[in-house]
């Protein structure tokens, strides 16, 4: 059993002489290109970018650079003349990893200002927003075209005063409302119906905005 063992660990102390610092370094910069490509796609890309593979990709860079370090303070203290270098050097990559995992964190935390929070915003409101039956209403085609019931949508405009509104949208209200007063009698013609279907827009945007 220990036999079978121990050429793994002779492979595994593998003397690479003056190349171990070289390997050590070369990770460094590694990670360096890579938080450089994983930011670009955090910027430019759709799809969300969360740093788990960056941190887990520094993670083990840190590890393996650490071995040969390690090696080189050891061996030919190339690069790494004491054990002062390898701490400052393990210090440095350590602290550039987490500040290359935070701006990738901050950079796919502003991008959703734009389509992934809009997309999630625009979800949740289909979700939680009843359609009123106030919109149902106004979607016939003959609200504007045929017959105008003047009695309910007075009826609206009163169910809406009666919640807890802004003040400019009560003075809107009671404007539409003095506007109505027109066609009590009589159905609006062409020219008034373009106004008319200016303030059905607004008061439908109510509807919804208080249902």
């Amino acid at each position: 059993m220990i036999e079978s063992i121990v050429p793994v660990f002779k492979l595994l102390c593998f003397d690479f002489g003056k190349y171990a610092c070289i390997i050590a370094l070369s990770l460094f910069l590694s990670n360096v290109l890579a938080f450089l490509v994983e930011f670009t796609l955090t910027l430019s890309s759709k799809k969300e970018h969360s740093g788990v593979y960056f941190l887990c990709f520094s993670l083990v860079g840190i590890i393996i650079s650490a071995y040969f370090s390690v090696q080189d303070y050891l061996g030919v203290k190339r690069l790494f003349i004491s054990a002062n270098y390898v701490y400052a050097f393990l210090t440095l990559y350590s602290v550039c990893a987490l500040i290359f995992f935070s701006a990738i964190k901050k950079a796919t935390a502003k991008r959703p200002n734009g389509e992934k929070k809009k997309e999630v915003m625009d979800t949740k409101v289909e979700e939680t927003m009843p359609t009123s039956n106030a919109v149902k209403y106004f979607k016939k085609e003959d609200i504007t075209s045929e017959y105008l019931n003047v009695s309910y949508v007075k009826e609206l405009i009163n169910s809406l005063k009666e919640k807890d509104i802004s003040e400019s949208d009560y003075l809107e209200l009671e404007e539409f409302e003095v506007y109505l007063l027109r066609f009590i009698t009589r159905q609006p013609e062409a020219e008034e119906r373009i106004e008319l279907s200016k303030y059905i827009s607004k008061l439908i945007k109510k509807l919804s905005l208080y249902a």
